[in-house]
């Protein structure tokens, strides 16, 4: 699964294994800027036996410490089905 996330204007982040976390649900991945955007990241997550029940909206990105590093919003869910429609969608952000 891979989400595209628009982060705040005030936060800063750069290319790494991160946390998102959205109300209750936590999960873990690795986090990769889109093109040479400043706002618009890809966020891989690592796979798990549970269910991930993330949405699209706000989240508190966490770095592997639990500390805050910053807050966005996904905007866009990819699951293994929408494979062609992330190739569009990326052509224009």
């Amino acid at each position: 699964m891979e989400l595209i996330i628009k982060i705040d204007e005030a936060s800063f982040l750069h290319d790494g294994r991160f946390s998102l976390k959205q109300k209750k649900e936590r999960v873990s991945g690795k986090l990769r800027k889109i093109k040479d955007s400043n706002s618009y990241f890809i966020f891989s997550v690592i796979s798990t036996k549970k269910k991930i029940k993330l949405k699209t909206g706000k989240v508190t990105i966490l770095n592997k410490n639990g500390k805050k590093e910053g807050k966005g919003r996904i905007i866009f869910i990819f699951t293994d089905e929408y494979s062609g429609l992330k190739e569009k969608i990326l052509e224009k952000i």
